[in-house]
C-alpha cells in the first residue's frame, strides 16, 4: 500500500461524497460543504436507528452520530487514498507540502480517481455493513 504523509490535517470537505467542489466558487463550495455534512449526519441517524443498540441513548445520541460522521469522513480518506498508484501519492505529497488549497486537492482527487463519487458512494456502503455487523456488547466495567 502505498505512504502518504499526512503530517498536516487534510480539511474535511476535500474528500466530500455527494457534491464535489472542484469548481464551485468559494460561497457555492461552502454551501455544497454544509450539504454534504448534513448528508452525512442523516445517513449516521439512519445507521443508528438500523442498528437500534440499546446502548444508545437520548443522552449520548448526538456525540454517537458526530463519531460515525468522523470515522465515514475517515473511511472516505482511506478509500480514495488507496485508490491512488505510488507515483500519484507522490505528487500527492508534493501538492500537500506545498500548503494546496482545498480546491487544488480535490482537483488532483477528481482526476486521479475514476468514477470518484461512485467510489465514495462504495465506501458508505462499506461502511454501513461493517457498522451493522459489529455485535452489541455491554460496555465494559
Amino acid at each position: 500500500m502505498p505512504k502518504v504523509l499526512l503530517h498536516m490535517q487534510l480539511p474535511l470537505d476535500t474528500f466530500l461524497p455527494f457534491h464535489y467542489h472542484v469548481l464551485m466558487t468559494h460561497t457555492d463550495r461552502q454551501a455544497a460543504v454544509k450539504m454534504d455534512e448534513m448528508a452525512l449526519e442523516q445517513f449516521a441517524d439512519s445507521l443508528i436507528k438500523e442498528k437500534n443498540s440499546p446502548y444508545v441513548t437520548a443522552e449520548n445520541r448526538k456525540e454517537i452520530a458526530k463519531m460515525l460522521v468522523e470515522d465515514m469522513y475517515q473511511a472516505i480518506n482511506v478509500k480514495l487514498l488507496n485508490s491512488l498508484s505510488d507515483e500519484q501519492v507522490e505528487k500527492l505529497n508534493a501538492l500537500l507540502e506545498s500548503q494546496a488549497n482545498e480546491a487544488a486537492v480535490g482537483q488532483f482527487f477528481e482526476k486521479n480517481v475514476p468514477n470518484i463519487e461512485a467510489t465514495v458512494r462504495q465506501c458508505l456502503l462499506e461502511f454501513r455493513e461493517g457498522y451493522l455487523a459489529v455485535v452489541n456488547n455491554p460496555p465494559s466495567q
